[in-house]
């Protein structure tokens, strides 16, 4: 993982696989320079008092990991969020 993504850590599987350079939710190589939070597929919290965003492109049937803030974005990354 490079070094200017600064993001809390992680539980165990999902800090091994940026430590890999791989994004949890989607599973594809990370894209630098890039975070979650500016991509159009991440999803808004659906609970009433949600605060936990998603990824469209998870390959979960699940609803895959929280996207914390700062959580890089994957090779899909799309402006627009």
């Amino acid at each position: 993982m490079s070094a200017h993504h600064e993001i809390p850590p992680g539980r165990g599987s999902v800090r091994m696989l940026l430590d890999r350079g791989v994004h949890p939710a989607t599973r594809l190589p990370l894209l630098p320079g890039t975070s979650c939070e500016d991509c159009i597929h991440r999803l808004a919290p659906t609970a009433p008092r949600g605060r936990h965003h998603r990824c469209a492109q998870a390959v979960s049937r699940r609803r895959g990991p929280n996207l914390p803030p700062g959580m890089p974005g994957c090779r899909r990354w799309t402006a627009g969020a």
